[in-house]
């Protein structure tokens, strides 16, 4: 059976992140182990929750990474952003990562770069010369600068 392993990290107990992730994973038929956990002792304490997920299918697996990562968990296994150009001014690239107004970070060259102006429904600009990305509306997409985030874990 294919699997992925996901992390959880920050007040995923009070949040009821963990809850509503491990819920995600049994909604769509798939299923989880969760290999390791670490509760934070003090209202300031940080936990940390290390799932594996199994499903009969690629496809599926897929389908649960895309929901959960949108719920705050994170790949396990770190890879670089993938980019790909605006096929035009104005347009994103066909399955694109939106933004959220949450933080956000891009791996580039094995280290995560933060991502500025992060706002609702942008697009991820990495300019790899600078080391850097940003969000942007899809009004403002230049061809020659767009880049393309595919976001299975690989936000946090």
């Amino acid at each position: 059976m294919p699997s992925e392993t996901i992390e959880l990290r920050g007040h995923i107990m009070d949040s009821h992140t963990l809850e509503k992730i491990l819920d995600q994973i049994m909604a769509v038929g798939a299923d989880y182990e969760i290999e390791s956990f670490e509760l934070g002792h003090k209202r300031r304490d940080e936990s940390y929750a290390r799932v594996r997920v199994e499903a009969q299918d690629r496809t599926l697996l897929e389908r649960v990474l895309e929901l959960v990562t949108r719920s705050g968990a994170l790949l396990a296994r770190r890879e670089d952003a993938t980019l790909e150009r605006a096929p035009r001014d104005g347009i994103f690239p066909d399955d694109f990562y939106a933004t959220t107004n949450l933080p956000t970070e891009v791996m580039l060259n094995g280290k995560w770069i933060g991502v500025a102006n992060a706002e609702m429904d942008c697009a991820i600009v990495v300019d790899q010369r600078h080391k850097s990305a940003r969000g942007l509306r899809m009004h403002r997409v230049k061809k020659r600068r767009m880049g393309r985030y595919r976001p299975l874990g690989h936000s946090r």
